[in-house]
C-alpha cells in the first residue's frame, strides 16, 4: 500500500473537517500524524483542543472544541485502496466559563473500556444547564449520563450552532458549504 493512498485518505477526511469549521471560524484545525503511515494508524484532527475557541455570537459567548480520531483502514487486503473512518469523535459546545458543556461523542472502544464511560454507542452528555427538579434530582447526576443518539457529524453540529444557538457564520455561503460536505 502506498503512502500516497494513505495521505489521500487523510487529506480527504481533514478537508471535510476543515470545510465544516470554516463556516464559523477562520482558524484551521490541527492534524497530528503518526511517525509511520500504514494501515491501522490513527490520525487526530483537532480544533480548539485542549482550549475551546470562541465563536462569533451577538449574545452570550459560545465556545467549540472538535476532535476526531481517524483510523486508516484497508477493507480489501488485495487492494491498495484505503479509507479514513472515524474511530472516535467529541464535539464540545461550551457556554462560557460556567462549565455548562454539551458534548456529542462516540468511541469504538466498547463496553470494556471504562476510561470512556463503558459505552460504545454515539451519545450526548448534557451540560449542567439542564437540571432535574423534585425527587428525581437526587437520583441522577444528569451531566454524567450517556444519552443515546445516532452518529452526529461535525457538519450537523456546525448547522446546529448557526441555526439554533445563534452563532454568526463567517461565510455568506455557509449553507451551501455544509450541504456539499460529505460526512
Amino acid at each position: 500500500m502506498s503512502r500516497r493512498a494513505i495521505r489521500n485518505a487523510i487529506e480527504s477526511r481533514s478537508a471535510t473537517f476543515g470545510r465544516s469549521l470554516s463556516c464559523v471560524s477562520p482558524i484551521q484545525p490541527q492534524i497530528v500524524y503518526p511517525i509511520r503511515l500504514e494501515p491501522g494508524v490513527t490520525i487526530a484532527l483537532a480544533f480548539g483542543h485542549p482550549v475551546a475557541l470562541p465563536l462569533r455570537r451577538s449574545s452570550r459567548p459560545i465556545f467549540l472544541t472538535a476532535f476526531e480520531s481517524i483510523q486508516i483502514e484497508r477493507h480489501d487486503p488485495k487492494s491498495s485502496h484505503v479509507v479514513a473512518s472515524i474511530a472516535r469523535y467529541a464535539y464540545r459546545i461550551s457556554f462560557g466559563s460556567d462549565r455548562s458543556d454539551e458534548v456529542f461523542s462516540f468511541h469504538r472502544d466498547g463496553p470494556g473500556d471504562m476510561t470512556q464511560g463503558g459505552v460504545s454507542y454515539p451519545h450526548l452528555h448534557l451540560g449542567r444547564l439542564l437540571h432535574l427538579q423534585g425527587p428525581q434530582a437526587a437520583q441522577f447526576d444528569i451531566h454524567r449520563l450517556h444519552v443515546p443518539t445516532s452518529a452526529v457529524s461535525l457538519t450537523t453540529v456546525i448547522r446546529f450552532l448557526i441555526e439554533e444557538l445563534g452563532v454568526e457564520p463567517i461565510r455568506s455561503n455557509w449553507d451551501e458549504i455544509l450541504a456539499n460536505v460529505l460526512d
